[in-house]
């Protein structure tokens, strides 16, 4: 798995995650366009949640790639506290997050949540938001996301360009992003995790 800056990432790559994307959400081809822009002045969206339209926010884009084919991205943003808050109220969410249709069922969206589950961490972010439009993907127990309520500080404060609604799903960090022995504990089995998956692609390979 990858991370790239979603604005002047790899052309190459922009290019196959934006294919991929818009294939899973055709209804959203001009918002995915706007996020991997990388040309000034950033372009505008509509935010649902601020009630007006602001510039496209720095999203980072993650990928996984086999064989040089972008086969799972997202687009994840990392939301930094505002002016006089702590860091304890610092999360991150999920915009847009995708496998392509031919790789379904082999763990590979599993290996993505884990891998933005890890870039959460090093943004020393306390949460990771979830926003889904219902799929029972998102349900999975190994995720270990609970139900946020529409009256949680962070869906007030989330980037959605959404015009349907969303279930909010969450993680919480706790204590992993306080410091880089916490980091590392909690990163480990995310690695785990990528490695578990990476093994058994190879065994089928």
């Amino acid at each position: 798995a990858e991370d790239h800056p979603a604005a002047g990432c790899d052309e190459a790559v922009a290019a196959q995650a934006a294919s991929l994307l818009r294939r899973r959400f055709p209804s959203c081809v001009e918002l995915i366009g706007k996020l991997l822009d990388c040309r000034q002045p950033l372009p505008q969206i509509q935010c649902h949640a601020a009630g007006r339209v602001l510039p496209a926010p720095p999203h980072r884009l993650l990928v996984v790639r086999e064989g040089g084919r972008v086969v799972a991205a997202a687009l994840l943003l990392h939301v930094a506290p505002r002016r006089r808050q702590s860091d304890d109220t610092r999360f991150s969410q999920t915009t847009l997050f995708a496998v392509d249709e031919s790789e379904e069922r082999r763990r590979i969206g599993h290996s993505l949540v884990a891998y933005s589950k890890l870039c959460c961490a090093r943004a020393q972010s306390r949460r990771l938001l979830i926003m889904s439009s219902g799929n029972r993907f998102w349900r999975n127990p190994r995720f270990g996301l609970g139900d946020i309520s529409a009256a949680d500080p962070m869906v007030g404060r989330r980037f959605d360009p959404w015009t349907q609604p969303c279930a909010y799903l969450g993680f919480d960090l706790g204590g992993a992003a306080g410091s880089s022995t916490d980091a590392d504990a909690y990163l480990r089995p995310c690695r785990r995790s990528l490695s578990e998956v990476r093994a058994r692609t190879a065994k089928r390979a």
